[in-house]
């Protein structure tokens, strides 16, 4: 989720929800996190097959509460993870603190915006990372040109030989498969959301409203009202952006657990490619 500083005033939405209102996004990465270890056993696949071994160093940007961070550093690898989140970076602190015993050294967390990405880690020296990954949607929050920066970012700090995986919703499925109406409830926040997608520009726009449970009176409260954005991309689009900031795409899949081909059934794309 990356964010990133404005040219005005006015706070982006990312940040009004993922930084701001952090608790209202915590359900759901709680509930994903029960379901990540084969998430991760398929990126110990792609390390193993792009010669990435154990004891290399990774870069998990957005990290969010650590989901796949820690599991990572459990498997050996030295983790580094970046979330512009507080709230996000105490949770996966605290998960790292009863998880990690053997392996606390091996995982460091920083707070920033994705702007200050170089400047944060150059500052702490944490550079020449043989892999960095960006899973589930962590992209397209701003408009092309920001992605393409911050592709740029990753590549100047990217030792040469690193891979970067990303993992991002599949525009086509999208388009398809995404109702106009979702409504969600996870352990006492609700969401009611309405999304609409602008073929046009390949951006899903929605109007959402989240509500958290009052206990005392058995009823649920506004918490905050957004509307937000997200640039989705085909898979000829990513490809073109990695180029353009300087990466060389090698491989696609569809799917992060199984490393099945993309396909218009693919909810996601996850696309590899490395700095020559």
């Amino acid at each position: 989720m990356p964010i990133n500083e404005s040219n005005t005033n006015e706070t982006h939405w990312a940040e009004t929800f993922y930084v701001n209102h952090s608790y209202l996004y915590l359900p759901l990465l709680e509930n994903l996190k029960k379901d990540v270890y084969p998430e991760v056993e398929g990126l110990c696949k792609l390390f193993k097959e792009f010669k990435i071994p154990r004891g290399s160093k990774i870069l998990d940007l957005s990290c969010g509460i650590g989901r796949h961070s820690i599991p990572l550093a459990k498997e050996g690898y030295e983790i580094v993870g970046y979330d512009p989140s507080q709230f996000f970076l105490e949770k996966a602190m605290l998960y790292s603190e009863q998880e990690l015993v053997k392996e606390k050294k091996k995982i460091k967390f920083y707070k920033g915006i994705t702007s200050e990405l170089q400047d944060v880690l150059y500052s702490n020296n944490e550079i020449n990372f043989n892999a960095i990954i960006i899973m589930f949607n962590s992209f397209g929050y701003i408009d092309e040109a920001e992605d393409i920066r911050i592709l740029k970012q990753l590549h100047s700090i990217a030792e040469t030989g690193c891979i970067l995986v990303i993992e991002t919703e599949n525009r086509d499925w999208t388009i398809m498969n995404t109702p106009h109406h979702y409504i969600w409830e996870l352990d006492g926040i609700l969401s009611n959301e309405i999304w609409e997608f602008d073929q046009s520009i390949s951006t899903a726009h929605s109007r959402s409203k989240f509500y958290k449970k009052d206990p005392n009176e058995e009823c649920f409260r506004l918490q905050l009202e957004l509307q937000t954005k997200l640039r989705l991309y085909s898979m000829h689009e990513l490809k073109s952006l990695l180029s353009n900031a300087g990466w060389s795409f090698l491989k696609s899949y569809g799917n992060i657990r199984t490393l099945e081909n993309v396909s218009l059934k693919s909810q996601y794309i996850v696309t590899i490619s490395k700095k020559i």
